[in-house]
């Protein structure tokens, strides 16, 4: 008897069908990475925060931070002395007390590295395309070897007021994913255009996705980022005014008492700022 053989047709409808499975699948399941990459991010960002907690648990509630010129006496609030605070090829890598005003903000991060209370891989974000730093012997160095070994930023520790630390109200962010323009300025990429945000808090997630880390998407179409808190939780955020009072966190206050439009749209970013937060709840992380 002879075997009944599928037809031309009924192999190209199989095929068919085959490809629609997969065009339907494959982005749910890009999807469910995403998630679990956003889970380990944040789980990454929450260990820093345990580090943190730990180190200030031994230094009179005080985070980490780095050795640097302070602001002169006189200096207004919101500025700092220090005039580099990016990554690039002239900060010093190796100084353990620079005297100079060029270093990084998150070479506090790196403290965490030296006083071993967490290693450099915890620093990376897997949705970037960030790599760990590999250096033989970390504690030569005091500061991370270039801009893509660490997907997170700080919150500005070189000014006069809100200096990270665990006596800041509980409900304020102190660390979070980088921020959206920090490293593509510092690269030698251009500045956001337009450079003064003009959304308010009645704009929903997707307007606000070009103002969110690049880390959980790309360069102006972010979907959020992960922040770390004073109390050191950390929670997905879809916008990035999650500060006290809807504060934009990528960016500082204009004035010490600024008005609500201001916590979110000001101060227009330019790079290698010396600016510093204007207030003890003033959240501006950078990079």
């Amino acid at each position: 008897m002879r075997r009944k053989a599928f037809t031309l047709i009924e192999l190209l409808v199989v095929v068919a069908i085959i490809a629609l499975l997969i065009s339907i699948l494959l982005p749910s399941l890009a999807r469910a990475r995403e998630l679990s990459k956003r889970t380990v991010c944040m789980a990454n960002l929450k260990g820093v925060g345990t580090a943190f907690a730990t180190y200030a648990n031994e230094n009179g509630d005080s985070w980490p931070i780095a050795a640097h010129s302070p602001p002169a006496q006189g200096t207004p609030n919101g500025a700092t002395a220090v005039q580099y605070m990016g990554l690039g090829p002239n900060y010093p890598r190796t100084a353990s007390t620079p005297t100079t005003t060029a270093l990084t903000t998150i070479r506090s991060f790196w403290m965490l590295v030296r006083d071993n209370a967490t290693a450099p891989g915890q620093f990376i974000c897997p949705s970037s395309d960030d790599m760990k730093n590999n250096d033989p012997d970390p504690l030569l160095f005091y500061d991370f070897a270039g801009p893509k070994e660490c997907s997170y930023g700080i919150q500005v520790p070189y000014g006069t007021m809100g200096r990270p630390s665990g006596d800041r109200d509980p409900a304020m962010p102190l660390g979070a994913d980088k921020g959206p323009w920090g490293m593509v300025v510092e690269q030698g990429g251009p500045a956001p255009n337009p450079t003064t945000i003009s959304l308010t808090d009645a704009n929903g997630p997707d307007e606000w996705r070009k103002y969110n880390s690049s880390n959980h998407g790309q360069q102006g179409d972010g979907e959020g980022q992960n922040v770390l808190f004073a109390d050191y939780h950390c929670e997905f955020a879809k916008r990035p005014i999650v500060g006290i009072g809807n504060d934009n966190i990528y960016l500082s206050w204009p004035t010490a008492v600024p008005t609500v439009a201001q916590t979110m749209q000001q101060r227009t970013f330019t790079a290698r700022q010396q600016w510093a937060p204007f207030g003890d709840t003033d959240s501006f992380i950078y990079p």
